[in-house]
């Protein structure tokens, strides 16, 4: 492969990647993709919103990029049964305040697993627009990290719902560690423990707090996919399909909802995806994720 090295001033001194053959999608879908990977790009962006996020030289014109989610959110949602959800409409208006009261961050604004490129251990962020390695939108930090576990959640529901999809294994006790149930739980689960220590360490908020506005936000990402229609099953036809934006739905309504106060660590998310793709295969009491 051909070694490309960039500049940056996020990263001391440089940063050499490999550009891959092919995106972390694809490697996500046939359990090519390692922690390693996943535990670079958390530490990437976590520098980029951090030391390297600052706004200068943003050249975006507008409003910031996660308010420009919620505004087509909110009217695919006029169009839907989700209109009438006056819980999910409160959670979403709160979340949407938070974030534009938050910090303006050099971001992405289209960070997902389609949009990495992966060759083994290196990966390469890109995009269609040739910006690519110089971000240039402007917005809260939790939108890049938001879109990019949003994009790997959905993976793991197209997943469970594909017409060849195994069945998961049954719930066992002890139960298996939720970072351990998949290829990608483990990637997210190391994608997520990289960008909350390195973002703590360039004084972001609390790790907590930064899991609930990502949380927050990857739950709003969930929604918007799902009522656009771009699933991996879109052109699919069965019930697999319907079946996944059921879920996808599903997972996203709780993120949304549970951002709030009840997330805690971010085993909570891995326990809303599963709760909503087990529960359908195997007709046993799920666990509760929440005291209450």
């Amino acid at each position: 492969p051909l070694l490309k090295i960039f500049m940056h001033d996020a990263l001391s001194p440089m940063s050499l990647v490999f550009d891959g053959h092919e995106t972390m999608a694809k490697a996500l879908h046939k359990d090519r993709l390692t922690c390693s990977v996943a535990d670079a790009l958390g530490t990437f962006i976590a520098q980029m919103h951090g030391n390297g996020g600052s706004p200068e030289n943003i050249e975006q014109q507008g409003p910031r990029c996660e308010q420009g989610s919620f505004v087509h959110l909110q009217k695919l949602m006029e169009n839907s049964p989700l209109r009438s959800d006056k819980p999910l409409l409160l959670a979403l208006d709160n979340l949407r305040s938070e974030l534009a009261e938050s910090a303006t961050r050099r971001c992405h604004g289209s960070l997902l697993a389609q949009n990495v490129r992966v060759n083994g251990s290196s990966w390469i962020p890109v995009d269609s627009s040739a910006v690519g390695w110089r971000w240039r939108a402007a917005g809260a930090a939790a939108t890049d990290m938001g879109s990019l576990l949003a994009s790997i959640l959905m993976i793991a529901i197209d997943r469970s719902y594909a017409p060849d999809a195994p069945l998961p294994p049954a719930p066992t006790w002890p139960p298996t560690p939720l970072s351990e149930r998949s290829s990608t739980h483990r990637a997210a689960h190391a994608l997520w423990a990289a960008y909350a220590k390195q973002s703590t360490e360039c004084g972001e908020l609390e790790e907590v707090d930064l899991l609930r506005a990502c949380a927050g936000f990857a739950g709003c990402s969930l929604l918007l996919r799902a009522l656009e229609g771009t699933t991996m099953l879109e052109q699919q036809s069965g019930p697999g399909a319907s079946n996944a934006t059921r879920c996808a739905i599903n997972v996203g309504r709780e993120l949304v909802l549970h951002s709030r106060d009840k997330l805690s660590s971010f085993d909570g998310v891995l326990t809303i995806l599963d709760c909503n793709t087990l529960d359908s295969k195997h007709k046993v009491p799920v666990f509760s994720v929440f005291e209450d």
